[in-house]
């Protein structure tokens, strides 16, 4: 004891005292013990360490378990050895169960892999971390094969087709033709004001000022100074309507506005001529070639407000020898005259591009002759169905001609379309 004691507690424990006295010799015991005992408990959380650290490497259900078991209940004075022998136990049956499973394990991941690695994905992972509820797998029904192959080609054909490709390449060359189109239109008007520019002297160049300022002045034509006006503005076209190539302008303007010259132009177009009358004239007179534009199916003018009595004494004191005087009458159209003087010459326009096919077949029936409508709605556009007829029992025009209640039920209705998001 003199050789040993000193060697355990070098500090504060004397050999001496302890051989002879006994109550230091049964301290020093103690204190012996409780070394031991420590020491013990030492080895013993280091054994419980070194599997709950493997467990950890090893991630699953059964590790999970065991490694609470072990941090929650070695160790824990609530529960008897026994208790801990039976639920360690426990885990250990399960665990040598799911080490048998090991082989099929395996060979679920092999066949897991082959899946995956043939591109389903999804498949794969269903294999590794779904149990089949039943008797069919629904990865795998009776019809597997067929749709298995089905998609390998069509897989195939998607990549060999190169569809997204033509895909991008259709769509630039949409932008490159509209972008084309858009220059091709800027140059052409560039070159329109360039030629025109290189051809207009500088009295071309006043008289168009002249015209524009006398036009301009004129206004609505009710002034004292209108005829004035008009006839500089004549005189300003006299020397500068030849530079211009086209003139668009309404039918009444063109008295005031044109020198009276017969034939000065080329072709004189008249648009709408089925609700001209006579009063186009002027315009007809002053080309070498017409061409007449219209539909007899519109409303035609008017002879409201004209007594019989008048039209009889226009007609028989001016018309009298003319073959057509009956068709320059007020009511006539210049379309129907035109029609009547040259019915070999009558060309039809068959393709409508305004409305789509079943809003223009709505007129189709007025027409003899088949129309055929260019227009393609977009999916945006298209409305089914594109017309619906609204039945209004109540309603009546007033002496203004006005009709309150379609006018309200045609409010109605657009408030009710504009609120409907499809």
């Amino acid at each position: 004891m003199r050789t040993e004691l000193p060697e355990f507690f070098p500090y504060g424990t004397d050999p001496e005292r302890a051989l002879q006295d006994a109550a230091a010799a049964r301290s020093t015991a103690n204190k012996i013990d409780l070394n031991v005992r420590r020491h013990r408990l030492g080895e013993a959380r280091l054994r419980v360490s070194q599997p709950v650290d493997r467990l950890r490497q090893m991630p699953s259900p059964i590790s999970d378990r065991m490694k609470s078991f072990i941090e929650e209940c070695v160790g824990n004075p609530k529960f008897s050895n026994g208790e801990i022998s039976a639920q360690w136990g426990d885990l250990a049956g399960e665990l040598q169960r799911i080490h048998e499973l090991k082989p099929h394990l395996a060979t679920i991941d092999r066949v897991a892999t082959v899946v995956e690695d043939s591109g389903a994905r999804e498949w794969a992972r269903s294999l590794r971390h779904k149990s089949v509820e039943g008797i069919d797998d629904p990865w795998s029904p009776s019809g597997w094969n067929e749709s298995w192959l089905w998609r390998r080609q069509d897989s195939y054909l998607r990549d060999i087709d190169c569809r997204e490709e033509l895909a991008e390449l259709s769509v630039k060359r949409f932008e490159f033709d509209e972008d084309l189109k858009r220059r091709m239109r800027e140059t052409v008007k560039l070159r329109t004001f360039f030629a025109l520019k290189v051809n207009m002297t500088e009295r071309i160049q006043g008289g168009l000022v002249r015209f524009a300022t006398a036009i301009r002045q004129i206004g609505g034509g009710r002034g004292i100074r209108a005829r004035r006006y008009r006839r500089d503005a004549r005189e300003a076209m006299r020397d500068s309507y030849a530079a211009v190539p086209c003139w668009i302008m309404p039918t009444w303007r063109v008295s005031e506005s044109l020198p009276p010259e017969l034939g000065s132009f080329d072709l004189v177009i008249v648009d709408e001529a089925s609700q001209s009358d006579i009063g186009a004239l002027p315009a007809l007179l002053r080309g070498r070639k017409l061409l007449i534009v219209g539909d007899d199916k519109q409303i035609s003018p008017t002879a409201a407000f004209v007594e019989e009595r008048k039209i009889l004494q226009l007609r028989h004191n001016y018309l009298g020898d003319q073959p057509f005087g009956a068709m320059v009458l007020p009511g006539g159209s210049l379309y129907d005259l035109a029609n009547a003087m040259f019915p070999g010459t009558r060309v039809m326009l068959q393709e409508h591009f305004r409305c789509v096919e079943p809003i223009i077949r709505f007129s189709m029936r007025f027409y003899t002759e088949p129309l055929i409508s260019l227009r393609i709605p977009k999916v945006s556009e298209r409305l089914d169905p594109p017309l619906i007829d609204i039945y209004v029992p109540e309603g009546r025009k007033t002496r203004k001609k006005i009709n309150k209640a379609e006018a309200a039920v045609i409010v109605d209705e657009i408030e009710r379309l504009t609120q409907d998001p499809k």
